[in-house]
């Protein structure tokens, strides 16, 4: 049967209605991928920024740590040297009456003579002379030399001791969190220093006190490992290695280290284990 023309109009109308549905669903399918994408670059973009503003808030914090250390020296320096002004006397201008001018009486313009020098006649010249022939020239120098250095030693700076403990420097008590956390990244920046200058045993114990200043970094504990493993102080490195994979057990850094201990320790089967996984996860980090 032959389809009227009516028929075949509301065909025609009713495709045109159907693909102008779909092209209409497809703008909106874009432009929501549009508006999600956006919506990914501002996040990405404010946590950039968050991250930037962190880090410098940081920096001026340590910055203002550091200014406020060097104040300190100074004043210790100037209080050494003896250039710092003094505190008044305790209990000075209390309870003592201090001396007034005396004013002038009217008509007394005149000025006061001054007392003459009183002059010991008793003694001649030749007793003087007898004096000076007494006199040990080298004797006072010698003294003279000896003072000044007593002087020069009691200014110098104390320099800290080579054997004190950093981490027994801080009462982390009375500390704030702000505090420790600053001053636990300056230790560790002072532990990796010590550790490229080939002084291991110092960068373990400033590893060590910015552990105690924050602890279970698994960065630092791994650093500390590190550290443990070059001064063949197997058991401890296990320790830290492990505490730094509870920390962050994606942290192919310490698996490996950990590796390289238990290795040393003749702990063949576990060894394996640990730098298989150290490898796989770093393959995992690279793609």
């Amino acid at each position: 049967m032959v389809e009227s023309s009516a028929e075949l109009g509301a065909s025609a109308a009713a495709m045109s209605v159907s693909e102008n549905l779909m092209a209409l669903s497809g703008v909106l399918e874009e432009g929501e991928r549009m508006r999600e994408q956006k919506e990914r670059e501002e996040r990405q973009k404010m946590i950039w920024e968050l991250g930037e503003n962190s880090q410098d808030d940081l920096k001026g914090f340590l910055r203002d740590i550091e200014d406020k250390d060097q104040q300190l020296r100074q004043a210790a320096k100037d209080r050494s040297s003896g250039s710092a002004p003094l505190p008044p006397i305790r209990g000075g201008g209390r309870g003592v009456p201090l001396p007034q001018p005396k004013h002038a009486e009217p008509g007394s313009d005149k000025p006061k003579p001054k007392p003459k020098p009183v002059v010991d006649r008793s003694k001649k010249n030749y007793d003087y002379y007898a004096e000076w022939d007494k006199f040990d020239v080298d004797k006072a120098l010698n003294e003279t030399e000896q003072e000044s250095a007593e002087v020069s030693a009691s200014a110098a700076p104390i320099a800290p001791s080579a054997n004190v403990d950093p981490a027994d420097l801080y009462d982390v008590d009375r500390m704030s969190s702000e505090l420790r956390h600053a001053t636990a990244e300056k230790e560790k920046e002072k532990g990796n220093e010590a550790f490229k200058a080939g002084e291991v045993e110092q960068a373990v114990k400033h590893w060590t006190a910015a552990l105690k200043l924050v602890p279970r970094v698994h960065t630092v504990l791994c650093n500390r490992a590190h550290g443990y493993n070059q001064l063949k102080r197997y058991e401890e490195a296990v320790e830290d290695c492990s505490a730094a994979i509870a920390a962050e057990p994606t942290f192919a850094k310490a698996w490996y280290r950990r590796g390289i201990a238990r290795k040393s320790l003749k702990e063949y089967d576990m060894a394996l284990h640990d730098l298989e996984r150290a490898a796989s996860l770093d393959n995992a980090n690279q793609q």
